[in-house]
């Protein structure tokens, strides 16, 4: 159920905030709640705890409820399907530290915006985010990143942002695939090369 990595830094290095999180699980939730929550469930708490703990959660401006024994899709909004956490929004939060991989096995996310000045990288595994409608990554240290081809199995993406980010790469053809795509921004603070790919004729 978790990748071998995550697993990895779970045995290796108990200071790690999969370690952590893994833990937190272990000694504190798993006495508040009953045992016999799904699997999808306890991964998806599992990869917000990770985040929390990956981006100083305890110095956020606001992270109410983010370690409670409610459920986790009211840390944020109660805009949910069935449990299914959907809306990740920590704008000007005081995240520091860099996201997590782990992140992107929020498979449910519909709408992603993270806007603090912290380390990010857009990994290939966001084409597992067939549900994802719109991304925004506004300020947020890419250079270590580029834009992945699996940003084309991401069928319900309208909106992708990521101005002032160090970007690099270039624009991948995929791009075209994204036939409900309506804003693409990325300016000139990023780092990307190249020409736009003919294939974001489609798009029009």
């Amino acid at each position: 159920m978790l990748p071998l990595s995550t697993i990895k830094a779970i045995k290796e290095d108990p200071a790690s905030p999969q370690a952590i999180a893994f833990n937190w699980l272990l000694d504190d939730f798993s006495t508040k709640v009953e045992n016999d929550v799904a699997q999808w469930k306890q991964l998806q708490r599992f990869v917000l705890v990770t985040f929390y703990y990956a981006a100083n959660g305890q110095g956020w401006l606001n992270n109410s409820k983010w370690l409670s024994n409610e459920d986790e899709c009211f840390c944020q909004n109660d805009d949910n399907d069935e449990g299914k956490f959907q809306q990740l929004w920590l704008n000007q939060n005081g995240l520091k530290g860099k996201v997590p991989e782990e992140l992107w096995l929020l498979t449910s996310l519909k709408s992603l915006s993270l806007t603090d000045d912290f380390k990010a990288s857009i990994s290939p595994a966001i084409g597992q985010l067939s549900n994802l409608e719109a991304l925004n990554f506004g300020g947020v240290n890419l250079r270590e990143s580029q834009i992945p081809t699996e940003i084309g199995l991401c069928s319900s993406l309208r909106v992708f942002l990521a101005s002032y980010t160090g970007l690099s790469g270039t624009v991948p053809s995929e791009i075209g695939r994204l036939l409900k795509l309506e804003h693409f921004w990325v300016d000139d603070e990023n780092n990307l090369s190249g020409s736009l790919p003919t294939q974001i004729g489609l798009l029009f």
